[in-house]
């Protein structure tokens, strides 16, 4: 959510433009991909396990740099389908959205976030490499017999998840995020109508805003996971809640958990 609200803001600025094809920043996608495409997950890309990457590093004794090499991955198998003609979630779209990012506003991913779409609130409660958490939060919890229960330091897989994933933060904050998203304070109105515009069918997903059709309210979202962690996030924009669930175990079911509170949270007004 907070990379597609990135990119709108480039857009509201005039430094982007969601037709704009991405091969003018990632000279080898093909040419017919859109930055639009890229955020909506109808480019053809294919979907690359990014964690896998992570995991091969630790087990190498290293910690990984990057993993903008899934993009030439996913390229080398090629598209999955022709750009525009559906939809299919690629966390490898996000990471060629953080090189446009990285392009258009000379800065890293993450700075640019902080410049441009995270509240003051929020963003001076990060860590000053973006990446830190302090004792005890940074151990793990089972995520592969390779490395179950042990301690690696946070900055290695949220360098290696970049956009895909690499943001650090709590509970409160990602929920003050969301909350200013909706309040019309991180997009203008505009753009965040872009960003719920969806696919069909409804359960779908628009351009960085998951549809969840839960009950009998439109409730939009996102799920997260990496080498460890996982997340989810619930907002019902009509009632103004929002629910936000993470854990230490990257298979944790915390999309199921966010739908059943969402849920009871909107059932109960």
């Amino acid at each position: 959510i907070n990379t597609a609200a990135l990119v709108m803001r480039l857009v509201e600025q005039g430094s982007l433009n969601l037709a704009d094809a991405a091969s003018d920043f990632i000279p080898r996608l093909p040419e017919e991909i859109t930055i639009g495409q890229l955020l909506s997950h109808t480019a053809g890309l294919r979907d690359v396990d990014v964690a896998a990457g992570i995991f091969e590093a630790i087990e190498a004794g290293g910690l990984p740099e990057q993993s903008r090499d899934a993009i030439d991955d996913a390229l080398e198998r090629g598209l999955v389908f022709e750009p525009g003609t559906t939809q299919s979630y690629s966390s490898v779209g996000y990471l060629a959205l953080e090189r446009v990012i990285e392009g258009v506003t000379g800065t890293a991913w993450d700075e640019a976030l902080r410049q441009l779409v995270l509240p003051a609130e929020v963003s001076t409660h990060l860590e000053e490499d973006g990446t830190a958490l302090p004792t005890p939060y940074e151990r793990l919890g089972p995520a592969s017999p390779a490395i179950s229960l042990a301690s690696l330091p946070t900055s290695g897989f949220a360098r290696g998840a970049g956009a895909a994933g690499g943001l650090v933060s709590n509970a409160t904050d990602i929920a003050e995020f969301v909350r200013a998203l909706f309040a019309g304070e991180v997009v203008s109105a505009e753009s965040l109508e872009l960003m719920m515009d969806l696919a069909e069918p409804r359960d779908s997903y628009g351009f960085g805003l998951a549809f969840y059709d839960i009950g009998d309210t439109a409730i939009f979202g996102h799920n997260g996971r990496t080498v460890g962690f996982a997340s989810s996030v619930r907002h019902d924009p009509v009632n103004g809640v929002t629910v936000v669930v993470l854990s230490n175990d990257g298979s944790a079911p915390t999309d199921e958990l966010s739908n059943e509170l969402i849920l009871a949270a909107v059932s109960d007004r």
